[in-house]
């Protein structure tokens, strides 16, 4: 899941917008999704990823943990 986490940031170059309105979860939820689904369109290797498991992998500091590896 690590891997698919790294392609799919260095596919959307990191996920960020400064533009969007961080506290609009709607918008982020929407935004996150819509980048998934043209990443997978694009050929990139993201396997089953989802918002969901992207923020578990987040909050439960399992990113950190791999990354530091």
């Amino acid at each position: 899941m690590f891997t698919y986490i790294l392609a799919f940031e260095e596919f959307t170059g990191g996920g960020g917008d400064g533009d969007e309105n961080p506290d609009d979860e709607d918008t982020e939820k929407d935004n996150f999704e819509s980048q998934l689904g043209h990443a997978r369109q694009q050929g990139c290797s993201i396997g089953n990823l989802s918002l969901k498991t992207y923020n578990k992998w987040q909050d439960k500091g399992w990113y950190d943990l791999f990354h530091a590896q």
